[in-house]
């Protein structure tokens, strides 16, 4: 029977899994522009590195340019990091990972986000039939939220990808929390029309 959970989809091992080459990266490029507190900085970088990547990938950033976009979102938290309280860090990055992607989308929306690049997998671990079909379940996942529209796609990777509560996604979000819960609710609901949509066009392919 076809999956129609997006739990079931976003398990931690499909997951877009940070590069920790591209981490290092960003951080070394980043942190001299943080003129304030240097060690703060270091550790929102260590904390929310995975989020701010694994957020910018749900939101329909390719994976050739999630090192880029990630420069783009921890600078502007270094220039804005004295303002920032540290309960607001991750509402914060949230906010400004979604701009980032708007950004992003519009210069390349229709691209291909299945390219050979697209998952940093660790060969060690796993058979290859099992890495090939949690790539196979990453694209899966990546293809029914870029089809999705962005403020339900926005509550559902709260959500499900990183377990907030309905009250933190509205804080995190700026709307109410009914809102939320509406959203949240439509979300799924496009989510299982979208995944029963697919596993259709899947079954009359096999037909034919």
């Amino acid at each position: 029977m076809p999956q129609e959970s997006m739990s079931e989809l976003s398990a931690e091992e499909i997951q877009p899994c940070a590069d920790p080459s591209a981490a290092r990266g960003v951080l070394a490029r980043v942190v001299d522009r943080c003129s304030t507190d240097k060690r703060r900085f270091e550790r929102l970088f260590q904390t929310h590195f995975a989020f701010v990547w694994r957020t910018l990938r749900r939101l329909g950033v390719l994976e050739a340019h999630l090192p880029d976009a990630s420069q783009r979102v921890f600078f502007c938290t270094a220039q804005r990091l004295s303002e920032i309280a540290p309960a607001d860090e991750r509402g914060f990055l949230f906010g400004t990972a979604r701009r980032v992607a708007a950004d992003f989308r519009r210069l390349d929306q229709r691209a291909s986000p299945t390219d050979e690049t697209e998952a940093f997998v660790d060969s060690t671990h796993g058979n290859p039939e099992e890495l090939v079909e949690q790539k196979q379940a990453r694209e899966l996942l990546d293809r029914l939220l870029d089809a999705m529209p962005n403020d339900l796609r926005e509550v559902l990777i709260l959500h499900e990808g990183e377990g907030m509560s309905q009250s933190d996604i509205a804080r995190v979000l700026g709307i109410p929390c009914g809102t939320a819960a509406s959203r949240l609710r439509r979300g799924h609901e496009e989510f299982r029309r979208l995944l029963r949509r697919h596993y259709l066009l899947q079954e009359q392919k096999g037909i034919r």
